[in-house]
């Protein structure tokens, strides 16, 4: 008997219609409604012809002739840097120890009410030649002697720190019988940050990206120690409330790591988030490759290591011989039979067309600008609304290894979508970057409504003048 003659029709939790929907789907550019079921897109048309999708169960969310696009993701961004930002000493990665200690000294005398004196990014050169750890402890001690200081250095297996510091450290580690004292046991000593305040700033900046229209966010360069704080912050948010974007985290190494390390932390990392499902992941190792620091063996290494794993890499060549090297350790991992991990090259130097076409798995690889810690705005890279559109939606669903469940709105697509009041595709490159998202929507929900929050907060006032 042919049972599949009496399936059910699978039925629609919610259909956003009345809508201008731009679908990034050349095929078919223009809907006017959007059907989903169980996180995904279910139909995408007209609303007319979606009676079969509709049950008693499900909700319908009139558009009111806004305008719908796929989700957009911040394949480019640093946001748990920005979390931390003003929250520690930020060293710049190409001062000397000279002007580490100056800036230092200026730090704790504008921030004398610290319990901790937590700074990071010092580059682990400015210790060459110098391997007393004593003459460090002096040093530092010179400009704090009660209140601990430590400096965590940019590929954040090696710190510094103050007597104060030291002496906690001794008794602490004697105290528990700790036998090999780590960068990652020194750090959990001490607690720099008010975790309230951190979720609180996790919050704030998620409505910032929710105003700005994303729904996916790829960090990229933050240390460890920054991550594991914001992922405790996340899973807070997750028991307590939404979390307002997908997060996919990375793991940031600067220095040829022991692979077998990197490893572990990578997949410690992805066990960790199993419980809020596919909203927060961490399945991407972030490579900072400087041809003075990696060898072409030392990186292929720790490709093959990862990508034996089944993690995706991103990496940035950070000179025009790294960038070599990244193509080199790419086409070898190709070639070692790994096709499924997702390889993202960032750069601002490029390679000649000779040079590319020796490497026969080019067309696999994603090619982007480098990394910019500071600043992640498009306007710099694209000189046009479409081109800006195209890198926060289908070029970034690549960078970020899920161009088939994000970056266009097709059924069977993750249900994200960022709605504006007007046609984006019509604005220009300055008006389009000055733009507010009127809603987001995440796996079919609404997690940010401006009218309804702007609402919100009228009641209150109101409420609060009554008072």
């Amino acid at each position: 008997m042919a049972f599949n003659l009496f399936k059910k029709t699978e039925k629609a939790d919610v259909i956003y219609m009345n809508g201008h929907i731009y679908t990034q789907d050349s095929n078919f550019p223009w809907a006017t409604a959007v059907a989903c079921s169980n996180s995904k897109i279910l139909a995408v048309g007209d609303f007319e012809a979606m009676d079969h999708l509709v049950s008693d169960k499900t909700s319908i969310v009139d558009l009111e002739n806004k305008y719908m696009y796929p989700g957009f993701i911040n394949a480019f961004g640093t946001p748990v840097l920005k979390t931390f930002a003003d929250r520690y000493f930020a060293i710049d990665y190409d001062w000397d120890l000279d002007t580490i200690l100056y800036n230092l000294s200026n730090y704790v005398a504008d921030n004398d009410d610290n319990m901790v004196y937590f700074g990071y990014g010092y580059n682990e050169e400015i210790l060459d030649g110098k391997d007393d750890e004593t003459s460090f402890v002096d040093l530092l001690g010179n400009i704090e002697t009660d209140i601990p200081i430590i400096l965590l250095g940019s590929s954040c297996v090696h710190c510094i720190y103050n007597d104060a510091a030291k002496e906690i450290i001794e008794d602490t580690a004697a105290e528990e019988c700790v036998e090999f004292i780590t960068t990652s046991y020194i750090l959990n000593l001490f607690i720099p940050f008010d975790f309230e305040d951190v979720e609180s700033s996790v919050n704030q900046l998620a409505e910032f990206y929710c105003d700005k229209g994303y729904t996916t966010l790829f960090n990229l360069c933050s240390p460890d120690y920054f991550d594991d704080i914001y992922q405790n912050s996340l899973m807070e948010i997750a028991t307590e409330g939404t979390i307002k974007q997908r997060f996919l985290g990375s793991f940031y190494v600067n220095k040829p790591l022991i692979p077998d390390t990197i490893c572990h932390i990578l997949m410690s990392k992805k066990t960790s988030c199993i419980e809020i499902g596919e909203i927060v992941k961490y399945d991407t190792l972030k490579l900072a490759v400087k041809s003075s620091e990696f060898s072409q063996d030392a990186l292929n290494r720790i490709l093959l290591s990862v990508c034996d794993k089944g993690f995706n890499v991103h990496a940035d060549g950070l000179d025009e011989k790294a960038t070599l090297m990244i193509y080199k350790g790419f086409d070898l991992v190709r070639k070692n039979g790994y096709k499924n991990c997702n390889l993202v090259i960032a750069s601002d130097y490029d390679i000649s067309k000779e040079l590319k076409e020796e490497f026969q798995s080019v067309d696999t690889f994603v090619s982007t600008w480098s990394t910019n810690t500071n600043d992640d705005n498009l306007s710099y890279y694209v000189t046009s609304v479409a081109e800006a559109l195209d890198n926060l939606t289908i070029k970034a669903s690549e960078i970020i290894g899920l161009s088939e469940q994000l970056g266009s709105i097709e059924t069977g697509k993750l249900a994200d979508f960022t709605v504006f009041d007007e046609d984006i595709l019509q604005c220009n490159l300055d008006k389009f970057f000055k733009l507010h998202a009127t809603m987001t929507i995440i796996a079919g929900e609404i997690v940010y409504d401006a009218e309804a929050e702007a609402m919100e907060e009228l009641f209150d006032l109101l409420s609060s003048q009554q008072l």
